[in-house]
C-alpha cells in the first residue's frame, strides 16, 4: 500500500509539471487548459502583447492589448494594478518571454501562456473573433500545390521568429539546389492563420513534407541544411 501511495504522488507531480512550469520566482508558464481556468476566475489582468492588427483578428476573451514593440510598452504596463496576477500571451510564446521579464522588473507576478495563440487555437480554447467574411482562396491554392506527386516542403514561419530567420538561408539553398525534386512553400502564420490552425501549427518554425496531398512529415524546430537535404532524399 505504501508503494502505491508513493507512485500515486509521483504521478500527480508529473501531471502538474506538464501543465505548469515555474521559470523563476515571479514567472510561471501554464498550458492552455490551466491558463483558461485561472483567468476565468476574474481576479486577474489578461494582456495580449501582440500587435494591434494581430489583436484585431482574434483575442482571448477579456484581454487588453499592450504591444510589446511599442516604444512606451513599459510605461503602459505600469498603469496596471499590482494586486492582481498578470497573465500574458502572444502568437507562439516567443514575445511573452521578453515581455515577462519587463513585467517582473516592474514588480509584477506573471503567468505566461505556453505556445501562445497557436497552441490555444489548436486545443480549441475560447477565442473572440471579428464577424467578417474571410476568403478561403489561400487554402484552396495551397491544397492544389500539395496535390501532385512531386515532393512539397512547407516552412511555417513568422517574420519576428529568430529560429525561422536562422533556417531561412538553408531552405533557400535547398530551393535553389534541388528545385527539380522538391517544391518549397513558405507560409507566414500571421497572414495565413486559417491554414496554420488547419495543420495545428503550435510552434515556429514548423516544417512539413507533402506528396499526393498527404502529409509525410511534420516537425517543429530549427532544421539544419543537412537535415533538410536528408528529408528530401528520404521522401522524394
Amino acid at each position: 500500500m505504501k508503494k502505491i501511495t508513493i507512485l500515486f504522488t509521483v504521478l500527480v507531480a508529473l501531471i502538474s509539471a506538464c501543465n505548469s512550469t515555474k521559470n523563476s520566482a515571479n514567472i510561471t508558464t501554464l498550458g492552455p487548459v490551466v491558463f483558461n481556468e485561472q483567468i476565468s476566475s476574474g481576479n486577474t489582468t489578461l494582456v495580449d502583447v501582440r500587435t494591434p492588427s494581430e489583436f484585431a483578428e482574434g483575442k482571448i476573451p477579456g484581454a487588453v492589448n499592450i504591444n510589446l514593440h511599442d516604444n512606451n510598452f513599459e510605461t503602459q504596463i505600469t498603469a496596471l494594478p499590482k494586486d492582481k496576477p498578470v497573465y500574458i500571451y502572444c502568437l507562439s510564446g516567443g514575445r511573452t518571454k521578453e515581455a515577462a521579464d519587463i513585467f517582473v522588473k516592474n514588480g509584477y507576478t506573471v503567468n505566461v501562456l505556453e505556445g501562445g495563440i497557436l497552441k490555444w487555437n489548436a486545443m480549441q480554447m475560447p477565442l473572440e473573433r471579428p464577424q467578417v467574411e474571410t476568403s478561403s482562396e489561400p487554402t484552396v491554392s495551397f491544397q492544389e500545390a500539395i496535390a501532385g506527386d512531386k515532393l512539397v516542403m512547407v516552412d511555417f514561419y513568422a517574420d519576428w521568429c529568430r529560429p525561422c530567420k536562422i533556417m531561412e538561408p538553408f531552405v533557400e539553398r535547398i530551393k535553389g539546389e534541388r528545385k527539380d525534386e522538391v517544391t518549397i512553400i513558405k507560409i507566414d502564420v500571421e497572414s495565413e492563420k486559417a491554414l496554420s490552425e488547419q495543420y495545428s501549427i503550435t510552434a515556429l518554425p514548423t516544417l512539413m513534407m507533402f506528396k499526393n496531398g498527404k502529409a509525410l512529415y511534420t516537425q517543429p524546430g530549427l532544421h539544419t541544411y543537412e537535415q533538410l537535404n536528408e528529408l528530401v532524399n528520404q521522401y522524394k
